[in-house]
C-alpha cells in the first residue's frame, strides 16, 4: 500500500504543486527572555518551505506587526495570494 501511494502522488499534478500560501501562529505564555521578548511569532511560508521565528513582546500593536510583517516577510516573497493566522490563548500538543 505504502508503494501504491507513493507512486500516485508522485504521478499526481495538484500533488506536485507548490502552495502558494502563508500561515501564521502566535505561541504565547513563554517565560521571559532577553529584551522581554514573551511570544513568538511563527510564519511558515509553504511555497518556499520557509519558517521565521520572531520573538516579539504581547503588547505590540497590529500597527508594529504589520510594517514588520511588510518590511521583512514580504521582501521575501513579492506577492501572496493566501495567507491565514490562528490565534489561541494556550499552545497544547495534541
Amino acid at each position: 500500500m505504502k508503494r501504491e501511494i507513493t507512486e500516485y502522488v508522485a504521478k499526481c499534478l495538484v500533488c506536485q504543486q507548490a502552495k502558494e500560501q502563508i500561515t501564521m501562529d502566535f505561541v504565547l505564555g513563554l517565560s521571559l527572555a532577553s529584551k522581554n521578548k514573551d511570544v513568538i511569532w511563527v510564519i511558515v511560508d509553504k511555497l518556499t518551505k520557509l519558517a521565521h521565528y520572531i520573538p516579539m513582546k504581547t503588547d505590540y500593536s497590529l500597527k508594529k506587526l504589520d510594517k514588520f510583517y511588510i518590511s521583512e516577510i514580504t521582501r521575501i516573497r513579492d506577492l501572496l495570494t493566501d495567507f491565514r493566522v490562528s490565534y489561541k490563548k494556550r499552545w497544547a500538543p495534541s
